[in-house]
């Protein structure tokens, strides 16, 4: 069993993220961080994570199984941006473990089911790991927990929580920040959003924003909080602000349109 930060027990679910940085089994895994709504244990320390820091202690899962490389196929590739430029990403999995490439070489190795992801890159306190951890590696054992991370701003309004998404440049960063009680700045960048409940978590490290901005989201909000509403915004010549409302089909196609996976997963 694990506690969450109000000491209440809580078991360890497919949902949590755990790194180690090399291929042992069982590792120590010192550093315990809360993600959104997912527990991340891992041996090396994030300092960009600092406001996220649990304390220690806490049970974590073991590994009993290790990648079939025998069985490894390739699933994805493609080019994402990462730590400041373009790169080749790729996708493989036995049917168990999946493996995440960057330039070819090893980057991560993700067993969605236990929620458990092993670093293989030369630098894992680096922002090149710390930017996979919170990418595509969160994205994967996310799905497998039914959370999904929208590309997107959010502020919590008299109406509730808002989602601002956009394409780059139109100034969905801009808008999002903060503007007073009634305009409270979220997120600016990722947004966990469960499926089951449309319940999101503002809990979750936004690289862009300052730190101690980034350290308000899991010290002085909800971990979870229900989704207003979601507002694409496009940017038009027009005298004024102008509120259109989208079918269901297309406002899911925009929603999918903008989660980090469908911005990660762009190749052929």
């Amino acid at each position: 069993m694990k506690s969450r930060p109000n000491g209440t027990p809580q078991p360890i679910t497919a949902g949590s993220i755990c790194s180690v940085s090399h291929w042992s089994a069982n590792p120590a895994l010192k550093y315990h961080y809360q993600v959104g709504q997912h527990r991340l244990y891992s041996d090396v320390e994030y300092p960009q994570l600092a406001a996220f820091a649990l304390s220690r202690g806490d049970a974590v899962p073991s590994i009993d199984s290790t990648p079939n490389e025998a069985a490894m196929s390739q699933v994805y590739t493609g080019v994402a941006p990462f730590a400041g430029r373009e790169r080749l990403f790729g996708l493989e999995t036995d049917g168990e473990w999946y493996r995440l490439r960057l330039d070819g070489k090893r980057a991560y190795e993700v067993h969605p089911a236990s929620g458990i992801a092993m670093c293989g890159l030369p630098d894992p306190e680096s922002t090149l790991a710390l930017e996979v951890l919170l990418g595509p590696v969160a994205v994967l054992i996310g799905a497998l927990a039914g959370t999904y991370y929208l590309h997107a701003g959010a502020v919590d309004t008299s109406l509730g929580v808002i989602a601002l998404i956009a394409e780059s440049g139109v100034g969905k960063s801009t808008l999002s920040q903060s503007d007073g009680p009634q305009w409270l700045q979220l997120t600016d960048d990722v947004l966990p959003l469960s499926s089951d409940s449309l319940h999101v978590w503002p809990s979750f490290p936004q690289l862009k924003l300052p730190r101690a901005a980034a350290g308000h989201a899991l010290n002085a909000i909800n971990p979870s909080m229900p989704l207003a509403a979601i507002v694409r915004l496009i940017a038009e010549p027009s005298d004024g602000v102008v509120f259109k409302r989208s079918d269901t089909r297309s406002a899911l196609l925009q929603a999918v349109r903008h989660t980090v996976g469908a911005k990660l997963l762009t190749g052929p």
